[in-house]
């Protein structure tokens, strides 16, 4: 990442009293592009904030302001959107396993990478506040749970062909006869209890 991209968190100059962090924040015209369903993304403040103690420290980023989103449902309102989301990190100055981010080879922690998923998680991936009952394209139809219940009960359900494949689908099957194993007779009937004859002994 280039230098002047960088938004470096220096531990050395901490004071060890909490303190709010400057951050100068501006996505590129690369990074706008992962955010497919913001149309322009409005006055964003991103704060941080830094505590602790020793080698183990709280970093929390804070994010506020509002993006004009394009509505998922129509694909063509637009939906002012407010943000406000936060993000608690920990910085292990010793032992990195124990860090959410990891340091930089001069020593520094680059917290755009952090800021970006902020963003991320705040702004939704699929937005709308219009009643979804259906969409239709070129490509595909989709209804709401609502509406397509509605069309089966009128009789009209474009998906009824794959339901009533789905019932056949489901119906249980006869049960297999099950073969005897090779080298076996099959005993049929009730077992007899088998009795020995008494030799007969002949007096002289």
């Amino acid at each position: 990442m280039n230098k002047d991209l960088r938004i470096p968190l220096d531990l050395a100059s901490f004071s060890g009293e909490e303190e709010e962090l400057d951050l100068d924040f501006d996505l590129t015209d690369d990074e706008k592009r992962a955010f497919q369903n913001v149309l322009d993304f409005k006055e964003i403040v991103l704060k941080g904030y830094l505590s602790g103690a020793d080698n183990l420290y709280k970093l929390t980023l804070t994010c506020k302001g509002s993006v004009l989103l394009r509505d998922g449902h129509d694909f063509k309102r637009k939906d002012l959107y407010n943000l406000d989301d936060q993000v608690d990190l920990t910085i292990d100055h010793i032992d990195e396993e124990n860090s959410d981010i990891h340091p930089e080879p001069d020593g520094s922690y680059d917290l755009r990478s952090s800021l970006i998923a902020l963003l991320y998680d705040a702004i939704p991936k699929n937005y709308s506040e219009i009643p979804l009952k259906k969409i239709v394209t070129d490509d595909y139809t989709l209804l709401s749970e609502e509406e397509n219940e509605r069309q089966k009960n009128a009789g009209n359900n474009p998906f009824a062909v794959l339901d009533s494949l789905k019932t056949s689908k489901t119906k249980k099957k006869p049960a297999k006869k099950t073969s005897t194993p090779s080298g076996l007779k099959k005993k049929t009937g009730s077992c007899k209890p088998v009795t020995k004859k008494k030799k007969s002994t002949n007096s002289k």
